[in-house]
């Protein structure tokens, strides 16, 4: 009984690198399940473990001792067209080519059912990430090149049923983060790098409910803290000539950083018209008012780097139904908006992000009691982004991004 769940754990490690593909960096591909409904309803459905990471307290709906393990395929696209002028120099150069990289972004869960109204759960999760790395030659390559952000979530939690209406839970969240960033330097002879790398760990927390109005109508709604991670590594540059090699601007340093990951709250809705026939809907809010700023400190006396973002907060809407032909078979539609938290005069070619439109379908089949495998596709419309970046050194950069995102979900579900 053991060995499978904590296979199922360490398989999710392997998977923790994500790309941005809710508003900022945010992931929302936590469950394979969800995502046929466009995550609508995740707070209430209360389905499989995957409850764990959307609304805690929904375990109490489960029986049994689980676990589940779900992964999605992101892949993104998104391409640049403009120019980057330096003191008034176009800078040659490529488009960039298409610069977000696809990852597998993977979950786990286990749940213990240990007495009649007590649930206790384990999930690991990768709750924030991006992944891009624009051609070497692109002419914005002195803003941004590599750029890659990898969260590891591990959210134990405890579940209780106050009575046969209400439900809580309520858990820590222990957070690892890995940061890194690069750009191009213009020595003038030629091009050299700027690296920027870093992790730290934090501690968050956790609380939702669970309101069952009826066998058929239930509400959910489920916070998350912020977490403060005080990021800690070096900088270093990369191909400096021997005329500038003991300029103290070039020298490796250590290096810290400040990063304040939002919190968010979720409310939802599941509603079941007949035993066939249900809805659902969710209505999340992500505090990224707390991306202010950028700010990169030397261990030596060097200035720090400041780069403003000013984000602001954002809403995600989900609606979605469920089919039910049979007692084994489940059929699944959803869509989805959701708003970006940049606005243009602050989008920076490391996130180009955009207002997004959700479309997704799933389908689900119980192969055997206590068994049930989750499959799922989705299509993120994310139009145009205008971009106009301009920085002393690395010039102004003007253009548009066109983005897209398709995904590909599993889940797989064990009851013991």
């Amino acid at each position: 009984m053991h060995r499978i769940p904590l296979a199922l754990l360490a398989v999710t490690l392997a998977f923790a690198d994500g790309a941005a593909r809710a508003s900022g960096f945010q992931l929302r591909e936590e469950s394979g399940e969800g995502l046929g409904n466009a995550y609508a309803g995740s707070t209430a459905k209360a389905f499989d473990v995957d409850t764990l990471f959307h609304n805690p307290a929904g375990m109490t709906r489960l029986h049994g001792d689980q676990a589940g393990t779900s992964a999605a395929w992101v892949m993104p696209s998104s391409r640049f067209r403009g120019a980057n002028t330096v003191r008034g120099v176009e800078t040659p150069g490529s488009d960039g080519g298409d610069h977000p990289l696809g990852v597998l972004v993977g979950a786990a869960y286990l749940m213990w059912d240990p007495a009649d109204d007590w649930r206790v759960g384990l999930a690991l999760t990768a709750p924030f990430g991006m992944r891009s790395d624009y051609d070497e030659d692109w002419v914005g390559r002195y803003h941004a090149l590599d750029s890659a952000l990898t969260t590891v979530n591990l959210g134990p939690s405890v579940a209780y049923r106050v009575n046969r209406r209400l439900s809580v839970a309520a858990g820590p969240q222990i957070e690892w983060v890995d940061i890194l960033l690069t750009n191009a330097v213009d020595f003038g002879a030629g091009d050299g790098l700027f690296r920027v790398t870093g992790d730290d760990w934090a501690l968050g927390w956790t609380a939702s409910a669970l309101v069952e109005f009826t066998p058929s109508t239930r509400a959910g709604f489920a916070y998350r803290s912020r977490m403060r991670h005080d990021i800690r590594g070096d900088a270093a540059f990369e191909g400096v000539p021997l005329a500038l090699a003991a300029n103290p601007a070039f020298l490796a340093s250590g290096a810290t950083s400040v990063l304040t990951l939002p919190d968010t709250a979720t409310l939802g809705v599941y509603h079941e018209i007949t035993p066939q026939w249900a809805v659902m809907a969710d209505l999340s809010r992500t505090g990224w008012s707390v991306f202010r700023t950028l700010r990169l400190e030397f261990d030596d006396d060097r200035p720090a780097i400041v780069r403003p973002q000013n984000w602001n907060d954002t809403w995600f809407g989900a609606l979605g139904a469920t089919w039910k032909p049979g007692e084994r078979l489940t059929l699944q539609v959803g869509a989805a908006y959701d708003v970006a938290p940049v606005e243009d005069e602050f989008r920076t070619p490391r996130i180009p992000d955009s207002d997004r439109v959700w479309v997704t379908g799933g389908v689900g089949y119980a192969p055997a009691p206590g068994h049930r495998l989750s499959l799922s596709y989705g299509h993120i419309f994310g139009g145009s982004a205008r971009i106009d970046q301009d920085d002393p050194m690395a010039g102004r950069l003007i253009g548009e991004y066109d983005n897209h995102v398709d995904l590909i979900g599993a889940q797989y579900t064990i009851r013991f």
